[in-house]
């Protein structure tokens, strides 16, 4: 069986807000398909807008010692623990997505293209590149990514976004050289071998409102 648009895809809210966010007030959604091998650890996803600096994801997954290896800018994070995001900007110009990808250490591995093949590493392109925090904690680990409005409008030719505009993504846990394997989803994937870079699979994000 390959990739197939047969699922449901799910819908995320993205709150427009001043930064720095309060995580503790924006809803996360829950990374609950668990693909191919075992079952993923516990993973949350967030995602907010600044319409004066860009864009921000969180991620928190409850998972002890986090395999983390990898220290070095676009390292293969994924055979560590890792939390990923993948977004496209402007869905209606076509499949093109940035991915973003770190470790418990802050590692990121971070690129653009419209499949798996090719993608060109942001590191190499003449833009602001994302970036990544990470904090780990006794029983679990979070994640912070930072998309800049430049680098938006550089990548997709947009930096305006306003309520019920619709962006496209996924959000993953995955751990290719732990001690368990594993990968899990937001949205939906259906497909034979692990495979994350798959734009038809992606669910949608709405900007919603501004929080007060």
């Amino acid at each position: 069986m390959d990739t197939t648009d047969s699922a449901p895809k799910p819908v995320y809210t993205v709150d427009i807000c001043r930064f720095p966010p309060d995580w503790t007030r924006v809803k996360h959604v829950r990374l609950w398909h668990s693909l191919w091998l075992g079952t993923a650890p516990e993973t949350h996803a967030a995602m907010v807008f600044d319409p004066a600096e860009g864009f921000r994801v969180h991620m928190t997954c409850l998972e002890r010692a986090p395999r983390a290896v990898y220290t070095d800018q676009d390292d293969p994070v994924w055979e560590d623990s890792c939390m990923e995001a993948f977004l496209n900007f402007a869905p209606e110009a076509g499949d093109a997505y940035i991915n973003l990808e770190t470790n418990a250490l802050g590692a990121m591995r971070c690129e653009f293209g419209t499949h798996r093949g090719g993608r060109t590493k942001l590191a190499d392109m003449p833009l602001k590149r994302p970036t990544a925090s990470a904090r780990q904690a006794e029983n679990s680990w979070e994640t912070e990514f930072f998309i800049p409005l430049d680098t938006v409008k550089t990548l997709f030719g947009a930096d305006s976004f306003s309520a019920g505009d619709r962006l496209r993504g996924n959000f993953y846990k995955c751990g290719d050289g732990t001690a368990q394997p594993h990968y899990g989803a937001w949205a939906p994937i259906e497909h034979e071998t692990p495979q994350f870079h798959l734009p038809a699979c992606f669910g949608t994000l709405v900007i919603g409102r501004a929080k007060t």
